[in-house]
């Protein structure tokens, strides 16, 4: 049944946006889409052997289409409005002209199918559109009836039934077949499972513990479903050749079974040889591909009830290898695979409930992804440091845990990861234990332990007995509720000083080191209203250390400037935002002053404030994640610039953003987080000079030395955003006689350099 026919309106941005990067500096790469993603992928949409991104939004109701230039960066997106509300999305050739068009599936107010018809140089348009097979959930496409174009067959779990569209010689769809009432559909796929030549239709459903098969009788209907089981309900399929037999089997996901069953086809007249092979944690979404280039198809899972991926790879023989699990954050509604950065290794491509992004877990070489290291059993951490407490040459982590006022050690493995956790309970049992840092107090050579004691306005010091166990402690008055300390030399006489701050009484206090590490009861400094944070520097160039606090109640920056004998006074207050409270220092500017930034927890904001000297002007503003918990500054790209990292609390997630040496930061790039992320500690795990990263949950970002992330020459006032500004710029410099905008650097401006401009302008950023 045809319903109607739409030409497709191509809706652009008006202005040139920022490309989309994957940044490959860390694992987990992910970045920003529409509002309530349902499906994406990647395929070469114009012809230039170089993968394309495509994305849809059930709340725009639009398909979104990037062009990839095949090292990991998309184009400006272009959105195709759609008069459904798309679940699924295929990249697959619906006319036989060649290229690739967009299939979809979605629900009201048009429910059904339509194609996005490609015209070989990846514009897309809009064609007939077939619907009254009721809300389609999730489709699966092959050629039914043997004429060589492909159809559609679609899902509806919240009414259960399912629907088949014929594919008009590429002119549309037709409905001619919707079942319901034998259960509700939870995946289909379309294969040949019986060697005819025409692709069958595999139903998983709720009531039965296997799959349901429909062979097709070569005009389009299909047969009787016949019945498959295994030992326990199934959640997900996937077809393919595994065994290299040519005959299609099939890849299930078991549930709650924490297994994949391969149903090895051996003839429909025969069955099937079911093998079992251990996956996951409660297994869901499967999807099969080829990953490791070596003719066998391979298995991706997403779990239930982990925070993983698993990868199965296929060693021939009717066997798979054990499984391979990587960190990433659960609650998956999507599954899919295909070549994102250029190296010629299929990547996984995920999206999550309720987060607006999509993320990736690139292939690194033949034999493994690429992902942070989770280790779920350790509890959240209210604080964490990092540093050799045995002097065995490993690293350990150190974290505080607010609510069982206990401290954790997580020693290190042979291959510079996190082993076995120790911990020990804070013996005062009214405090809660909430800052640590190690450092060698005492000057006897071994790191010893400091923790902020909330709830018993105290700060411990726990003396290292070489060996790496703290036993003896010294109690010191911190002032009212001690948050996160730092150290550093107040006072001028080269021993390191404990500087708090104390939220609840608006003051920092100040512990000055006698010597030995021997202190001095925290002596009291008034701070803004509430400083939440803090960082240390010398501000004023006057050589000696200064404060500046983030000051939440007053959505302020304060500045506590140091007499050069250790003592303080109250100097300016920068009113910027609503609720600061993470903050670094950094030269962002490159001009010898320390410049801060500091991240809003209410607004997901990230201010930079600029040193003028002689105080703290506002500076740029960035998007965080949703509620940012923590921000370091370290140069993570290693080209000799100051970056930040901020890690986001409620989606799970990390922004880096990259110094671009020009007084500015490119935009957060986006990297998935297992579990919950708290505070960040700067490591060197992978080898000197490189930063990785170890985060509060507790994962393990290993820096993979180099980023997609390039500068951008046409923007020229560093926001990210190609706009009229950039424009303008361009034109009082060049008007100006400023070779900052000679674009072909041949040391004169002319025509030439307005040419090269519009050139880059049009481009957009990498």
């Amino acid at each position: 049944m045809k319903l109607f026919a739409l030409t497709g309106v191509i809706v652009f941005t008006p202005q040139a946006l920022a490309q989309l990067c994957i940044d490959s500096t860390f694992p987990a790469p992910s970045f920003s889409v529409d509002e309530s993603p349902t499906s994406a992928g990647v395929a070469d949409l114009n012809g230039d052997d170089v993968s394309d991104f495509f994305c849809t939004s059930s709340r725009e109701r639009h398909v979104s289409v990037s062009m990839g230039s095949g090292d990991g960066c998309f184009s400006p997106k272009v959105d195709y409005p759609l008069p459904l509300t798309p679940r699924a999305v295929l990249a697959l050739d619906v006319d036989l002209d060649g290229d690739m068009d967009l299939l979809i599936a979605g629900t009201s107010p048009n429910s059904g199918v339509l194609a996005l018809i490609n015209d070989g140089a990846g514009n897309l348009s809009l064609i007939v559109t077939a619907g009254d097979g009721g809300d389609s959930t999730d489709m699966a496409a092959g050629d039914l009836d043997g004429d060589g174009y492909i159809d559609v067959v679609t899902i509806d779990f919240m009414n259960g039934s399912w629907s088949v569209y014929m594919n008009l010689s590429g002119d549309g769809f037709e409905l001619t077949k919707r079942q319901a009432g034998s259960g509700f559909p939870r995946d289909v796929a379309l294969a040949d499972m019986d060697g005819d030549g025409l692709d069958d239709v595999v139903l998983v459903l709720d009531t039965f513990e296997g799959v349901v098969i429909h062979l097709s009788s070569g005009d389009g209907s299909l047969h009787e479903g016949q019945k498959w089981p295994v030992r326990n309900f199934v959640m997900g399929v996937a077809a393919s050749d595994f065994d290299q037999d040519g005959r299609v089997d099939l890849a299930t996901t078991v549930w709650p079974d924490d297994e994949v069953c391969i149903m090895y086809n051996l003839g429909l007249g025969v069955g099937f040889d079911r093998r079992y092979f251990t996956c996951g944690d409660r297994p869901s979404l499967i999807h099969a591909d080829d990953l490791n280039n070596d003719g066998k198809y391979d298995l991706v899972v997403a779990d239930d009830d982990s925070d993983s991926l698993s990868v199965l790879y296929n060693i021939g023989g009717r066997t798979f290898d054990q499984e391979q699990q990587y960190a990433a954050d659960g609650n998956f509604s999507y599954l899919t695979a295909g070549f994102v950065d250029g190296d010629g290794y299929s990547d996984i491509i995920t999206l999550r409930d309720n987060v607006d992004e999509v993320a990736f877990l690139l292939h690194r070489n033949s034999s493994h992804f690429v992902a942070p290291l989770y280790f779920r059993d350790y509890t959240i951490s209210e604080d964490i440091d990092v540093g050799d407490i045995d002097g065995d040459g490993c690293l350990e982590v150190i974290a505080t845990h607010y609510n069982r006022n206990s401290v954790s050690i997580l020693t290190c493995n042979d291959a510079g990861g996190i082993g076995d956790r120790e911990e020990f309970q804070i013996t005062s049992p009214s405090t809660r234990a909430t800052g640590v840092r190690l450092v060698d107090i005492d000057s006897d050579l071994d790191l010893d332990l400091i923790v902020t004691l909330r709830l018993g306005d105290n700060l411990r010091v726990y003396e290292n007995n070489g060996l790496g166990i703290f036993e003896q402690y010294t109690d010191y008055f911190a002032g009212d509720q001690a948050e996160e300390p730092d150290l550093a030399d107040i006072d001028g006489d080269g021993d390191l000083d404990i500087v708090v701050a104390n939220p609840s009484s608006d003051l920092i206090h100040v512990l000055v080191n006698q010597g030995k590490g021997v202190f001095v009861g925290g002596i009291p400094y008034p701070a803004g209203d509430s400083p939440e944070g803090f960082t240390i520097g010398d501000f004023d160039l006057d050589g000696d250390l200064d404060v500046v606090t983030a000051d939440e109640f007053s959505g302020a920056v304060s500045l506590l400037r140091n007499d050069g004998l250790g003592n303080f006074t109250f100097d300016s207050t920068v009113q910027f935002g609503d609720a600061p409270s993470e903050i670094t220092s950094f030269d962002i500017n490159n001009d010898g002053l320390l410049d801060i930034a500091v991240t809003d927890y209410r607004d997901d904001l990230l201010t930079v404030l600029i040193n003028t000297g002689g105080g703290f002007v506002m500076g740029e503003q960035w998007q965080t994640g949703q509620y940012p918990v923590s921000l370091v500054s370290s140069d993570v790209n290693q080209d000799g610039f100051t970056d930040l990292v901020v890690s986001n609390y409620i989606d799970a997630s990390i922004s880096v953003y990259l110094n671009n040496s020009r007084g500015s930061l490119a935009s957060g790039l986006r990297h998935s987080v297992p579990g919950s992320p708290g505070d960040i500690a700067v490591v060197e795990l992978s080898k000197p000079g490189v930063a990785d990263l170890i985060i509060g949950g507790v994962s393990v970002f290993k820096n993979m030395s180099g980023s997609s992330q390039t500068s951008c020459k046409s923007d020229l006032n560093a926001d990210g955003v190609l706009n009229f500004y950039d424009i303008s710029a361009f034109l009082v410099a060049y008007l100006g006689s400023d070779l900052a905008v000679d674009f072909n650097d041949d040391g004169e401006l002319n025509f030439f350099d307005v040419t090269a401009f519009i050139a880059a302008f049009n481009a957009g950023c990498p």
